[in-house]
Parts: C-alpha cells; structure tokens; sequence
C-alpha cells in the first residue's frame, strides 16, 4: 500500500503547484511510511508515498528510465513481473529490481498498449517528458484505490484517495477499475474485456475443480513473492482457512530448500470468547502457524470508528463496520513487523458466499450480480459447491475428520444468516 498523486495538464506556475503537490501527497503518508519522492516538471507534479515490499533498497519511486525519457509513480504489485522481464522486456535496461518498472519497460516496448498483460494490484501515472504525454491506468478489478479530480484553472489531479484532492479540487470522481487515460486521446478508455463478461459464453461451461485449484495455488504463491516479512489474515471460516492452508504449504516447502523453520504468522480478531476466534485458534493449531490472537472491547470499536471512516473515505454502514476489526488488527499486525498479509477477501464476491445471492431467480441474473462485485475469471457456481469436504481435504495438509468438517460449515452457515456474511 502506497500512495501516489500527480498534477498534470499544468496551467500555472508549476513551482506554485508543486508546494499545494507535497502537502496533498503528506496526508497520504500513512500510506506509505518508508520514503517518498517527486518529479517535477512544467507540465507534469509526479508525487510518491513508499511502503517498501519488493527491492526494499532500489525501488523508490519516481522511477525514471535509463533514457531519462518515461518516469512513474505507481501503487501496487505486478506479480507476474519476472514472466515479463524474460519474454516482453529482455532487452530493456532496468534501473532497480522493483516489479514496477516493468511498467516503464513495456512503455518502452509497446506504448499504451499493454495494460491487460499485467497480472497485479496497481495504479499508476505515467509521463513521457519530451512527448508531453501522460499514461493513467488502474487494475482490471479496482483493488488499489484511484481518484482524480479538477480545480478551478483545469488542472487535472491524480490521488490514491480523496482526502488529497479535496484542499485543491472542486471536482473528484474515481477513475474506473480495468481502465486507462491516454492524454493525446483524453478519453478514458476500459482495456480488460473477457468473454466471460457474457453470460450465454459459459452457460454451459462445466465446474472444474482443477482449474480453480490450480489458480487458487498460483495466485497465493504469486502473492507471496516479496522482500519483507508476511503472514496471513486467519478469521476460522474456510476462505481465509484454505489461504493460509496453501501459503503454509508454500512455506514449509521452502523451509525443507533452504534447512531452514520459519512459521507462517497468522492473525485473528475478535471480541472475547468469539467463535471465530476459537475456531481460529484450532485451525492455527493444525496449520502449525506462529498465531497471535487481538481480542477487543466494544469500547475499543467504537473509538476507531472516527478514524476509520477518514481512512477508508466512506460512511456505508456495511464497510465501516468491516472495517473496525480489520483497523485495529492491522495496528497489532504493524507492531510485529509485518508489511503484507494474504486474506480471504473477496471469495464471497467471487462465488456468490452472502445470503442475497441465494434469492437470486436464475442463473444468469445470479451472474450479472457477481460481474458487479468483480471481474476475474471464474464460472457462476455455487460458494457451497465448491466447498465440498473431496475439495477441503486436497487443500488442507491433515485428514479433515468429520465432525469437524460440519463444525467448520456450521460455523459458516452461522455468517451467512447475517446479509452481507460479516460477523
């Protein structure tokens, strides 16, 4: 989690605009606590809030080619950066080891068109000095927070989030998920499409259990190729419970390579005595995870909640009452020197898991509701048909026994009485 903001279009003075640049980027610092640079130009404010987690020494940011022709800002991972480094960008010379560059480097190779070949978090701005031109792009799912807005002279403003556009905007909308803004164009455009977005292409297509298990596995080894310490958000249910079961799989695997006993840390929250917290604790047992338990008052939750509304920009009920939890969790979870976490996120939106998704009428109207929530390939099934105990037992390094199994399901039963699964 970074934060990046930039100052394009210039109409003024850019020496005046680069102060009203360094204090808006400032009040995004708790986003990135390690370092933060800036760019300037007459045309273009490129300015950077570092939270490090690939090439801790090398990545900071604003990262400009080798050329001195292309520099970027840019929130996020691309995970697949090594893959385009060997088969896109052998011939680029690279400055640092920071998977954001490849950013610059298919820049370089492609132009604008190679946004929908990155597999990753991210947003960025990037500027072409002797064209004047400049690349805006977000992920194809909107993971990574992205908002732009204008002042009252037209010039454009880019941010990670509001709070930094509001002293100098008196417009803010978000930029898009799986979009792009070209400057010569001025148009935003959306790059991601999948036929999949259709539902009458897969109608037909049939459930496959090794392609989900197969992606599921290279998504969480994916995300775990980073140069600080990680873990694993760990609630009981069984999305986080089967992240955690692979990551540790991953972990132990590479322990036997390099001789070597590291544990996987893992966190779980709660108020006192909560079942989630004790079916966590038996799940951190069995997955052999280092497990640190926040156990908080409602007191505690109710204090957060002034600063959880300003970090999170929203007052929807549902996501701040999320977001309390998560909010104090994530202070323990810096406290102990993690940078990065893997969740169960995002499973519910991606298979259907809250209530209303059972009242959907047919199939295809359940489907257009899940390409709301998210655009990432998977077929409409079911949440509870893919949970089956064939499907827990691959993933989970231990015989899964029957009771609990039903424990594990009860429990998941339990968080879907409530109408968006939050406990």
């Amino acid at each position: 989690m970074c934060a990046i903001f930039g100052i394009l279009n210039i109409k003024e003075n850019y020496h005046i605009l680069k102060k009203k640049a360094l204090y808006c980027s400032s009040l995004m610092s708790h986003r990135g606590p390690d370092s933060n640079g800036i760019y300037e130009g007459k045309d273009a404010i490129l300015s950077h809030e570092r939270l490090s987690i690939i090439d801790i020494k090398h990545g900071h940011q604003p990262i400009i080619n080798s050329s001195q022709t292309s520099v970027l800002v840019m929130n996020g991972e691309i995970y697949n950066y090594k893959y385009i480094k060997k088969n896109f960008c052998y011939d680029y010379k690279f400055t640092s080891n920071s998977d954001c560059e490849v950013v610059l480097a298919l820049y370089d190779k492609l132009g604008i068109k190679f946004l929908d070949l990155l597999n990753g978090m991210f947003s960025f701005i990037l500027y072409d000095i002797p064209k004047q031109h400049y690349l805006i792009g977000r992920d194809h799912i909107g993971m990574v927070p992205l908002y732009i807005g204008y002042d009252i002279k037209k010039n454009l403003y880019v941010s990670s989030e509001m709070k930094a556009l509001i002293p100098v905007c008196n417009t803010i909308k978000e930029f898009p998920p799986r979009s792009y803004l070209w400057s010569p164009d001025g148009v935003i455009r959306q790059y991601y499409y999948r036929k999949w977005f259709q539902y009458k292409n897969i109608e037909y297509s049939p459930l496959n259990y090794k392609i989900i298990e197969r992606t599921l596995k290279q998504s969480v080894k994916m995300h775990l190729i980073t140069d600080v310490p990680y873990g694993v958000l760990l609630s009981g249910g069984l999305d986080s419970a089967i992240i955690a079961s692979i990551a540790s799989k991953f972990i132990k695997l590479k322990n036997n390579k390099k001789s070597q006993k590291k544990k996987l840390k893992s966190f779980s929250i709660g108020l006192l005595n909560a079942p989630d917290l004790i079916s966590a604790r038996l799940l951190s047992k069995k997955l052999e995870t280092q497990h640190y338990e926040i156990i908080f008052k409602k007191q505690e939750g109710l204090d957060a909640i002034r600063d959880v509304i300003y970090h999170i920009e929203t007052y929807d009920i549902t996501t701040v009452r999320a977001s309390i939890p998560m909010y104090l969790m994530s202070k323990k979870i810096q406290s102990q020197g993690v940078k990065m976490v893997l969740s169960g996120e995002g499973a519910d939106e991606i298979f259907g898991g809250y209530l209303y998704f059972h009242y959907a009428p047919n199939m295809q109207d359940f489907h257009e509701e899940l390409h709301i929530f998210v655009s990432h390939t998977i077929l409409p099934v079911q949440k509870k048909d893919i949970y089956t105990e064939k499907f827990l037992k691959k993933y989970f390094q231990y015989p899964v026994q029957q009771h609990a199994f039903l424990i594990i399901h009860q429990l998941h039963a339990h968080r879907l009485q409530h109408q968006n699964g939050i406990n």
